[in-house]
């Protein structure tokens, strides 16, 4: 993949935003909390501001990369949107958040005696009413491994549904995570499946990775899109060597300057 020529496309509402000078800052982990994103658009139209300030909820989808290979780092809704002076520019800065309304406010009140591991999974991946991503595929490896009913008689489920899912997850030895909109699950500290990302001076990167007494690797490469969390990435430096995951990843950049990273962390799975 060529780490030049550099691209970006910026979708807000309606709004293709991409003939703009922006900057961004795009969040994401495994942990169930939503992603984040804070996005600085330049010189928007007043027209187009007043379309921002909408009381509706807006879509925010950003596509960076490069010209022969762009890839979405982020999709969610806008939460809030306000403009700003930097000398004689006009600056409107626009933040959001992965699905965040249904992470913070999602309920449920059902019984499940009875029910198999597979059959509560379900049960709660469908009340949150969000994409499913690869839930089916961590079904059906619960389905597989046949488990009875864990829920005596009269079980019930009851409260907000991210503290039920990672309280079952945490039983079940899965984790999960809200990617660009939909469901990511995984066996617990295992990476997704598919190829690795290979991480290398040639490859993109900057400096030297760190490592610490605990084993988390810390590093930045170019701004390379297939870098997500959970992916699996191959060091090949003269530091380090091996196969770690991707837990944290901090995607940075200025399309009117330099910057243009992904800032990681990683530990062996």
């Amino acid at each position: 993949m060529s780490l030049f020529k550099r691209s970006y496309r910026l979708v807000v509402g309606d709004l293709d935003l991409s003939n703009l000078d922006i900057s961004f800052a795009v969040k994401k982990t495994l942990k169930p909390a939503p992603n984040t994103c804070e996005i600085k658009i330049r010189n928007l139209s007043q027209n187009h501001r007043n379309l921002l300030a909408t009381p509706k909820k807006l879509p925010v989808r950003l596509d960076v990369g490069y010209i022969d290979a762009l890839a979405t780092i982020y999709l969610g809704e806008m939460r809030s949107v306000g403009t700003s002076t930097e000398g004689p520019t006009t600056v409107t800065e626009l933040t959001s958040a992965d699905s965040a309304d249904p992470h913070r406010k999602a309920k449920l009140n059902v019984p499940v005696s009875g029910k198999s591991p597979y059959e509560v999974l379900q049960l709660l991946v469908q009340s949150f009413g969000i994409g499913a991503g690869n839930a089916a595929q961590m079904v059906n490896k619960l389905k597989a491994a046949g488990n009875a009913s864990v829920y005596g008689k009269r079980a019930v489920i009851s409260g907000h549904l991210r503290d039920e899912l990672t309280d079952f997850c945490a039983s079940a030895g899965i984790e999960w995570s809200m990617q660009d909109g939909k469901f990511q699950f995984l066996d617990l500290n295992k990476p997704l499946e598919g190829l690795a990302v290979e991480i290398s001076v040639e490859g993109g990167m900057v400096g030297s990775p760190t490592v610490d007494n605990k084993g988390l690797a810390e590093f930045t490469t170019l701004l390379i899109p297939q870098i997500v969390p959970g992916r699996k990435i191959s060091f090949k430096t003269r530091d380090l060597t091996g196969g770690y995951r991707i837990i944290r990843v901090e995607y940075t950049g200025d399309t009117a300057g330099q910057e243009w990273y992904c800032k990681c962390q990683a530990k062996k799975y």
